[in-house]
């Protein structure tokens, strides 16, 4: 059993790079097929006889989010940056509140390895110890999501696109009053405030990871480690500023 859920985290975690590429706009488009096969593969694994029809349900509906999240992505519009500046109107804010929900969506299948293994052993998705496990990597992929926003947003924006981070940015700008924004202007506001916004919220996800007490509680500490050095890059940053 831990040969085959092995095999399947492998597919999984090749599938997700290379399409999350294409999202990013950093593709390499003979590797589409790569995907395709590796989802195949991992979708053959997850849905044989070897696994309850429970899991098979949970599989589904995980995947469900995992290509919601993706096509969330895709149909939204370009940031335009033009110039150096940003035109802020009522669809890209509304995108943007949109956005900053749920930010551990897109990467939410790395869960499924995990339920799996419980499933094997006789337990449920809807069990209470199942429940915890992904109450817990929900919790860990959310804080480990913002964390990455934090340090990509500006590369992001610079390609078009917009994160959980960037778009609290946005919506800050836009509640004082810019109507058009300078990337420069949203880099103060980042270091000024959003940061720390971000940091609290990535250390609310871990605080509640925690209280899952599941035996893989040390993966938590190099999240806050990370949010501890950007806190401290903040200070830097701020006084760099003025």
């Amino acid at each position: 059993s831990s040969d085959l859920i092995s095999k399947a985290t492998l597919f999984g975690w090749l599938a997700y790079d290379i399409y999350d590429d294409f999202f990013d706009k950093q593709s390499i488009p003979h590797q589409l097929s790569i995907a395709n096969f590796s989802l195949r593969k991992l979708s053959a694994i997850f849905t044989s006889d070897y696994f309850s029809p429970q899991f098979h349900a949970f599989f589904h509906d995980t995947m469900n989010i995992v290509d919601n999240a993706n096509a969330f992505e895709a149909i939204r519009p370009d940031i335009v940056l033009s110039n150096g500046s940003i035109e802020l109107n009522e669809e890209i804010i509304s995108i943007c509140k949109s956005a900053i929900t749920n930010p551990e969506n897109k990467s939410i299948g790395h869960i499924l390895p995990v339920v799996a293994v419980y499933s094997v052993v006789g337990y449920s998705p809807q069990s209470i110890k199942t429940t915890k496990a992904i109450n817990f990597f929900k919790n860990y992929l959310a804080a480990r999501q913002i964390i990455d926003d934090m340090h990509d947003w500006e590369e992001d924006i610079r390609l078009g696109k917009i994160n959980s981070v960037s778009c609290q940015i946005i919506n800050e700008a836009f509640v004082r009053g810019n109507k058009k924004t300078t990337l420069n202007y949203l880099r103060n506001l980042f270091w000024e405030t959003t940061i720390m916004k971000s940091c609290r919220l990535a250390q609310k996800h871990i605080d509640q990871a925690e209280k899952c007490n599941i035996p893989l509680l040390q993966i938590l500490e190099p999240l806050k480690n990370a949010i501890d050095l950007t806190i401290n890059e903040r200070q830097i940053a701020l006084d760099f500023l003025k």
